[in-house]
Protein backbone atom coordinates (compact mmCIF):
# COMPACT_ATOMS: atom_id res chain seq x y z
CA UNK A 1 0.00 0.00 0.00
CA UNK A 2 1.58 3.02 -1.18
CA UNK A 3 -1.16 5.59 -1.12
CA UNK A 4 -0.79 6.82 -4.36
CA UNK A 5 -4.13 6.61 -6.43
CA UNK A 6 -2.64 6.09 -10.01
CA UNK A 7 -3.75 4.87 -13.57
CA UNK A 8 -3.46 1.28 -12.16
CA UNK A 9 -5.81 1.66 -9.37
CA UNK A 10 -8.45 3.47 -11.35
CA UNK A 11 -8.55 0.87 -13.40
CA UNK A 12 -8.85 -1.63 -10.93
CA UNK A 13 -11.53 0.62 -9.25
CA UNK A 14 -13.52 0.26 -12.72
CA UNK A 15 -13.02 -3.69 -13.07
CA UNK A 16 -15.17 -3.53 -8.98
CA UNK A 17 -17.16 -1.11 -9.90
CA UNK A 18 -18.90 -3.14 -12.97
CA UNK A 19 -18.66 -6.03 -11.10
CA UNK A 20 -20.62 -4.89 -8.82
CA UNK A 21 -22.85 -2.70 -11.28
CA UNK A 22 -26.46 -3.71 -9.37
CA UNK A 23 -24.95 -1.94 -6.06
CA UNK A 24 -22.58 0.48 -7.57
CA UNK A 25 -23.34 1.64 -11.07
CA UNK A 26 -27.18 1.23 -11.40
CA UNK A 27 -27.96 3.22 -8.43
CA UNK A 28 -26.94 6.72 -10.22
CA UNK A 29 -28.61 5.36 -13.35
CA UNK A 30 -31.93 4.97 -11.60
CA UNK A 31 -30.92 8.54 -9.76
CA UNK A 32 -30.97 10.14 -13.71
CA UNK A 33 -26.73 10.33 -13.98
CA UNK A 34 -26.47 10.24 -17.83
CA UNK A 35 -22.56 10.85 -17.90
CA UNK A 36 -20.97 8.71 -20.66
CA UNK A 37 -18.56 6.98 -18.33
CA UNK A 38 -21.31 5.51 -16.36
CA UNK A 39 -21.42 2.06 -17.83
CA UNK A 40 -17.71 1.81 -17.84
CA UNK A 41 -17.40 2.55 -13.84
CA UNK A 42 -15.71 5.69 -13.41
CA UNK A 43 -12.81 4.56 -11.27
CA UNK A 44 -13.53 7.10 -8.56
CA UNK A 45 -14.37 5.62 -5.14
CA UNK A 46 -17.52 7.74 -4.06
CA UNK A 47 -20.84 7.24 -2.37
CA UNK A 48 -21.83 4.01 -3.77
CA UNK A 49 -18.47 2.53 -4.52
CA UNK A 50 -17.04 3.33 -0.73
CA UNK A 51 -20.63 1.85 0.58
CA UNK A 52 -19.89 -1.25 -1.35
CA UNK A 53 -16.48 -1.74 -0.11
CA UNK A 54 -17.34 -0.86 3.43
CA UNK A 55 -20.43 -3.44 3.59
CA UNK A 56 -17.95 -5.83 2.18
CA UNK A 57 -15.55 -5.44 4.88
CA UNK A 58 -18.11 -5.42 7.32
CA UNK A 59 -21.84 -6.93 6.66
CA UNK A 60 -22.99 -5.98 9.53
CA UNK A 61 -23.29 -2.45 9.05
CA UNK A 62 -26.38 -2.14 7.18
CA UNK A 63 -25.58 0.90 5.62
CA UNK A 64 -28.18 2.88 3.48
CA UNK A 65 -28.08 3.98 0.07
CA UNK A 66 -26.98 7.61 -0.26
CA UNK A 67 -28.72 10.19 -1.29
CA UNK A 68 -27.29 10.57 -5.27
CA UNK A 69 -30.00 13.42 -6.23
CA UNK A 70 -28.07 15.90 -4.26
CA UNK A 71 -25.12 15.43 -6.62
CA UNK A 72 -27.62 15.25 -9.77
CA UNK A 73 -28.99 18.80 -9.29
Amino acid sequence: VTGYFGKLTKNWVKIFQKKYHAEIIKPWIDAGYTGVDIKEGTGHVYKTTRRQINIMKCNSLNIAMPDLSVDLR
